[in-house]
């Protein structure tokens, strides 16, 4: 990750470790769960080649994951900070995060579910304060924007395919969705049932988890 001050080993052990034996203090950490998943059109013409360009595929998403988070961090990562006269704001020095990565060829499904405590060190004395949850939140947009984006730069550069705005389907912010030039819109339902036929026959995939 290119992170501006990438987080230490001891700090993440801090956030996510157990607690140790005997010790009453919960290892629960509160934050936020941030689903990554590319479009529909890629799915189905990633899977509609029988998995051949899936590796690829799986390398743009993880490094479009990468790409938010940086953006993230950057722009909407920030403290909250106590004071005499009230709540003032300030930047903080980096994110800790983990991801758990799904990738399934029965299921059809590509998916990072990175979680990311609702903590961070403040820039100007690098203790660990409450993220300002709003700011945070509401650069949801500006995230889902950024991962489609990179992911459809990386797919172009990649493996050549051309993308394009699409009125027929709408994100959760109203603006129409980037999906793949020259492929049928999707049914939802042509992808739920073999997710569902793979759920009822059991797992069949593992997930790898990498920290950031």
């Amino acid at each position: 990750m290119a992170f501006t001050r990438p987080p230490d080993e001891k700090s993440v052990g801090w956030l996510f470790a157990a607690p140790a034996t005997g010790s009453d203090k919960s290892s629960r950490v509160v934050g936020f769960e941030m689903s990554f998943s590319p479009m529909l059109s890629v799915l189905a013409a990633t899977f509609a080649t029988g998995s051949e360009c899936l590796d690829t595929v799986v390398a743009a998403h993880d490094a479009a994951v990468d790409r938010t988070l940086a953006l993230w961090e950057r722009h909407a990562t920030a403290v909250r900070l106590d004071i005499g006269a009230g709540v003032e704001w300030c930047p903080a020095v980096g994110l800790v995060a983990i991801a758990n990565a799904e990738t399934s060829g029965e299921r059809r499904t590509v998916r990072s579910r990175v979680y990311v405590p609702a903590k961070a060190p403040a820039l100007h004395d690098a203790l660990w304060r409450p993220l300002v949850v709003e700011r945070f939140l509401d650069w949801q947009q500006y995230g889902w924007d950024e991962y489609h984006q990179a992911l459809a730069e990386g797919l172009n550069s990649a493996l050549g395919w051309e993308f394009e705005y699409r009125d027929t389907a709408r994100t959760p912010w109203g603006s129409p969705t980037l999906e793949l030039a020259e492929v049928a819109e999707p049914r939802i339902g042509a992808l739920i049932r073999p997710a569902l036929r793979a759920l009822a026959g059991g797992p069949t995939t593992g997930a790898a988890a990498r920290a950031y």
